[in-house]
């Protein structure tokens, strides 16, 4: 039977950002923001020794993971349908409502079509429809606040560049879960390096798994994490 890794091995094999990996991860990040900030943030943090960084990171990140298993299971079972996003926005609303580290959510099938949620700083929901049949639109959806109760999005099809397809979420978590040798590799998260998130242009990182479905088709999950929340963790976990 094979063992399934640890979360620690998982993430810090497909992470590989380096000893000092959130100031690493800031200083790649940099590349893609204008200004000093995040540059600024990274030397403050870096003083900090490898293993209370690791430890620390690990932490802020084990919900994510948690979540990323719990969804795959359900995918898994068949309850996701990026076609139905009225039956995807109550959970993937839960989902951002109660685990803070994420900032956006995508469903996706193999074929391209893809779900997005993304929680504001301000309160407001948004989110993104793509199909590969109307490519070059996606349809855009925004709640004034969390969609609960059934509360229906307004919704707007505008002509855009995005195509799930190409995203490093989507290729590299279908790459791994078509190359993994079992069930238990292929389930793994992929996490990525940090890069702009094409919504917001925001540096970040995301966790993504791919899985299939009871009907035999391939869906992936992946999970945004903001680069300047991680700073903010780690800024209030020095000064702890």
């Amino acid at each position: 039977m094979t063992r399934k890794p640890s979360l620690q091995s998982s993430l810090f094999r497909n992470l590989a950002l380096g000893p000092v990996l959130i100031g690493v991860a800031l200083l790649i990040a940099s590349q893609f923001v204008t200004g000093k900030l995040l540059k600024r943030f990274a030397a403050e943090i870096t003083g900090r020794t490898i293993a209370e960084t690791q430890s620390d990171f690990l932490e802020y990140l084990r919900p994510v993971q948690e979540v990323v298993d719990l969804t795959r299971s359900l995918g898994e079972d068949g309850r996701f349908d990026p076609d139905q996003p009225e039956q995807l926005d109550p959970l993937m609303t839960a989902v951002l409502e109660t685990v803070h580290q994420i900032d956006s959510v995508h469903v996706a099938k193999a074929d391209g079509t893809s779900y997005m949620m993304l929680r504001g700083a301000d309160g407001s929901y948004s989110g993104r429809l793509f199909s590969p049949a109307t490519e070059g639109t996606v349809i855009n959806r925004v709640w004034p606040s969390a969609p609960h109760r059934g509360r229906r999005p307004m919704t707007r099809s505008v002509e855009s560049d995005y195509d799930s397809r190409t995203r490093s979420w989507f290729r590299d978590a279908l790459a791994h879960f078509e190359s993994a040798p079992d069930l238990a590799n292929a389930r793994i998260p992929v996490w990525s390096e940090p890069y702009e998130f094409y919504t917001t242009g925001e540096p970040g990182i995301t966790c993504s798994v791919a899985y299939r479905t009871p009907g035999g088709d391939t869906q992936i999950l992946a999970f945004d994490i903001l680069l300047s929340d991680v700073v903010e963790f780690a800024r209030e976990s020095q000064s702890d």
